[in-house]
């Protein structure tokens, strides 16, 4: 999988996405500890995918073309895993 993290610098304005990077890292770091190489480094983009609605917002990417369905689908449900570890320790 692919964290794909907007600054906003081409587009909409993005003024919080730092706090969105922020939750991203964390995301990232429970991913390594829980699934050591399942995610590929956080893709910093000046583009704009709608991360600018709402503080929290992240665009993962699931598998490529060098992947199965079955793959992406393994790894979907390891993310959910990590997601729902990090929102239970934010809470």
């Amino acid at each position: 999988i692919m964290l794909v993290m907007s600054t906003g610098e081409s587009g909409l304005p993005h003024p919080n996405w730092q706090e969105n990077l922020k939750l991203a890292v964390k995301l990232q770091q429970t991913l390594e500890t829980k699934f050591p190489t399942l995610a590929r480094p956080i893709s910093l983009t000046s583009s704009n995918y709608n991360e600018s609605l709402t503080t929290g917002s992240l665009l993962i990417e699931f598998g490529t073309d060098a992947n199965t369905l079955e793959e992406a689908q393994y790894s979907a449900d390891m993310v959910g895993q990590a997601l729902a570890e990090l929102m239970n320790a934010l809470t």
